[in-house]
């Protein structure tokens, strides 16, 4: 249980204590990956891996990113693999060519490197960002590239990249982490920084903060953290137990719509949480639907409301607690069109007689963008119901209904 956390206790946090304002700043610093929405999006990462591990590209670290990153996925092997070069072979390469295949015979990233010795290598990376892998999927990648005529002569090497550190269940990989990605760049960044162009640099940067936040486990975000959690745990867990959820956000943008556009959509908002929007028509809005209890004293006795889920929004007209007379009315009414929700006996308290469904979803996202995006679709589907023939013939038919309401 969250200790009492007084105003100044609040007002301490955000203006006496510095680590919060770095560490906001920090957060809230432009980043070009955040805002195209990639952190976890596991083909944009290998795409930024193939740019990175080309010699072609404009980032200007020549084959460095590919032999630094290499080097430090092999000197930190806890395991022998076969046929896997050491870090000072890696370190000597001479590489004349790197030819990158993306999603070749469903591989996520293939590069081909020839040696100026003439050598050749046939480097296999599967990355994994928060998928896992699928049973036998690492060996069936292995067994294709060796069965390719034209890779005959390469001598070849099978990486497992994760975020989350996760072991290959084939032996014949090495295993590999995001930790390794950001010390292979954050070490080319500072080689060639008094050669790199302004704009290289700052997506190069970009980039390797967002890899600080995702896989480094000792970084200075977490470090500051850690020190504002120890210095302001009380406020912090207060915050945190009064944190804005994906309902709140959505169910929060339902009832603006509804609000700000009352007058056009004919509607009059009521009482509404996290979970369930409230409104009624204008036409429902008379004294005899004003004297309910089921949703608070002077509540309608008949409301359309708007409920969100785990599996999607739905929208339903719903009678609460009315006069037994009148609600056996609607009852014997409900049983045909327009009404689509009729049950065998009568409910005792609240009453659907019509249901649809909005909006299909499995679970409800996390990131801010797709909640907002989630939320605009569901004020789209909204309001295209309230434009419908089947809202208007529920809406009317209650209407008519609800004149006989003593």
């Amino acid at each position: 249980m969250v200790s009492e956390v007084s105003r100044s206790d609040l007002e301490a946090l955000v203006v006496s204590a510095p680590e919060f304002s770095k560490l906001e700043r920090r957060l809230g610093r432009y980043n070009a990956f955040k805002v195209l929405g990639i952190s976890r999006t596991e083909i944009r990462h290998s795409n930024i891996l193939a740019w990175l591990m080309s010699p072609r590209e404009s980032h200007g670290l020549g084959t460095d990113f590919l032999q630094r990153f290499l080097q430090i996925v092999v000197h930190e092997m806890t395991d022998t693999v076969d046929g896997v070069p050491s870090s000072l072979e890696v370190d000597a390469w001479d590489i004349a060519s790197v030819e990158i295949r993306r999603e070749w015979m469903h591989i996520d990233l293939l590069l081909l490197v020839k040696l100026q010795t003439g050598e050749e290598w046939a480097l296999l990376i599967e990355n994994k960002i928060e998928s896992l892998q699928s049973e036998g999927q690492l060996s069936a990648y292995k067994a294709a590239l060796a069965a390719r005529p034209e890779l005959q002569n390469h001598k070849h090497v099978f990486i497992f990249l994760t975020l989350h550190r996760e072991p290959p269940q084939d032996c014949g990989y090495v295993q590999a982490n995001y930790d390794q990605v950001y010390q292979a760049l954050t070490d080319c960044i500072d080689h060639h920084e008094d050669a790199m162009g302004a704009g290289p640099r700052t997506l190069l940067t970009d980039y390797a903060s967002l890899l600080e936040e995702l896989a480094v486990e000792d970084n200075e975000l977490v470090r500051l953290a850690k020190t504002l959690y120890r210095n302001h745990r009380d406020v912090l867990d207060f915050i945190y137990q009064h944190r804005p959820d994906p309902y709140d956000r959505i169910s929060t943008r339902l009832q603006a719509f509804l609000r700000d556009e009352a007058t056009a959509l004919s509607v009059v908002p009521k009482n509404s949480d996290r979970f369930y929007i409230r409104f009624i028509p204008r036409s429902w809005d008379i004294a005899a639907n004003q004297q309910g209890v089921a949703w608070g004293s002077g509540s309608p006795i008949v409301l359309w409301e708007l409920t969100l889920g785990d599996k999607g929004a739905s929208i339903k007209a719903v009678e609460g607690m009315a006069p037994d007379a009148w609600r056996q009315k609607l009852y014997a009414l409900s049983s045909a069109y327009p009404f689509n929700y009729h049950r065998n006996v009568m409910p005792q308290s609240w009453m659907t007689v019509y249901t649809k469904k909005l909006d299909h979803f499995h679970g409800m996202p996390q990131e801010d963008d797709k909640i907002d995006a989630l939320a605009e679709t569901i004020v789209a589907r909204l309001r295209q119901f309230l434009g419908s023939p089947e809202y208007a013939s529920v809406t009317d038919r209650i209407t008519e209904l609800l004149a006989e309401l003593k």
